[in-house]
């Protein structure tokens, strides 16, 4: 309208629309939309087209070879968004998981500032299912997986957080092995550890579980403990070179 002649907006997958009234215009009404481009050449492709010569070539394929990618997990959560907006400020290629693409896509690249298709790409990968998780680690170097299920109420029974925590972490684990991760880092809780213990003054590290049978231990405590202490058992046993945090 009058009051604002300009308008600038950024969709998902890289679509973007600009338009510009009158008076900023000179001639009436003017709309520009940029799309993506679809099937992008790689590296080969583009020496062929003689974009750059064999020499920087080389030194392309060299940076590609040593880019670091990371796998973040249960991306709509409040600690994945701050982690991926960390990591995409400091240059990191971030791969994220989600539940639904269509009903997540438009609101996490708004919430991470419209980064590039190229620095920032979303994969739909559940807990309890391997569709989407091969695709999502790979090419990653690190993994940092937060997801976790959390209920805004009370469960009706404790194995519906128990298990997907535990075979979300393990499933994450297995993915993040096959496509050559070299660091996964779980985001552990205090739940893991400080309950389960009668009233007094304690000393926690991180030797101490939280004892699931205790009466204090709710569905969720159990199951980041249960969680954590599986993953760790898994890595001790299958992890390989794989370094877990």
């Amino acid at each position: 309208d009058d009051a604002t002649p300009c308008a600038d907006v950024r969709w998902e997958d890289g679509v973007r629309v600009h338009a510009v009234l009158p008076p900023v215009s000179c001639e009436g009404p003017v709309i520009s939309i940029r799309l993506p481009g679809l099937g992008a050449p790689d590296l080969d492709e583009l020496g062929r087209r003689g974009t750059f010569d064999a020499r920087t070539g080389a030194r392309l394929e060299a940076l590609v070879a040593d880019r670091e990618n990371v796998l973040v997990t249960g991306a709509t959560g409040y600690i994945a968004g701050e982690l991926m907006r960390q990591l995409l400020r400091k240059g990191w290629t971030v791969h994220g998981t989600v539940r639904s693409i269509a009903n997540s896509s438009a609101g996490l690249r708004a919430r991470l500032g419209h980064p590039s298709p190229a620095a920032f790409r979303l994969f739909e990968a559940q807990l309890m299912s391997d569709a989407g998780w091969a695709e999502a680690a790979a090419g990653c170097t690190h993994v940092a997986h937060v997801a976790s299920p959390i209920p805004a109420q009370a469960p009706r029974h404790e194995d519906d957080l128990i298990v997907p925590a535990r075979e979300g972490t393990l499933r994450a684990l297995r993915f993040a092995r096959d496509a050559g991760v070299t660091r996964f880092v779980q985001t552990s809780s205090t739940a893991a550890v400080v309950y389960g213990v009668d009233r007094g003054t304690y000393t926690f590290d991180e030797s101490r579980w939280t004892d699931i049978d205790h009466p204090d231990a709710y569905p969720y405590v159990k199951s980041k403990t249960i969680a954590e202490r599986a993953a760790r058992d898994w890595v001790a046993a299958q992890g390989g070179d794989m370094e877990f945090v």
